[in-house]
């Protein structure tokens, strides 16, 4: 599968950020600008990834890299020819047990009811719900979101 999915992509963005939460904003409105000068994506697409995007690099600076300035946030777009965009945000922490959020581990949570899920881990449960996947590296520090973008 990877080397299938290498041979899909045809465009790749990527930058390298500080863990700081001052350099959030800067980041999503660059990926993002890159995303549209890739590709035609519409208005409600592209508040989606700006959605999963601050989600994940917020993540990774909060509990990842625990607001270490000396640490950084890897962020990655990676577009295929079949219209989608895989997007990764890899942090430099130690990981964790992402199993605990999995919609599959027992308890169902209904996106109608978000407000009874727990703070902590509601946002990759809006993740979820804006993209067609999201995985994990086994080291937990870093995900993949592979959203859809164009109409095909």
């Amino acid at each position: 599968m990877g080397e299938d999915r290498k041979l899909d992509t045809y465009k790749v963005y990527k930058a390298i950020i500080p863990s700081e939460i001052s350099a959030v904003k800067f980041a999503v409105k660059e990926t993002l600008q890159y995303i549209q000068n890739c590709s035609c994506i519409d208005e409600s697409t592209l508040f989606e990834l700006k959605v999963i995007l601050n989600e994940l690099i917020i993540n990774a600076i909060k509990h990842g890299n625990s607001y270490d300035s000396s640490k950084s946030v890897k962020i990655c777009a990676e577009f295929s020819a079949k219209g989608y965009v895989t997007i990764s945000v890899e942090d430099e922490g130690e990981g964790y047990d992402f199993n605990c959020y999995k919609a599959d581990s027992g308890e169902i949570y209904n996106v109608n009811e978000i407000c009874e899920f727990p703070e902590c881990g509601r946002g990759i449960l809006i993740v979820r719900e804006l993209c067609n996947s999201l995985r994990y590296n086994e080291k937990g520090n870093a995900v993949y979101v592979r959203k859809k973008i164009t109409g095909d």
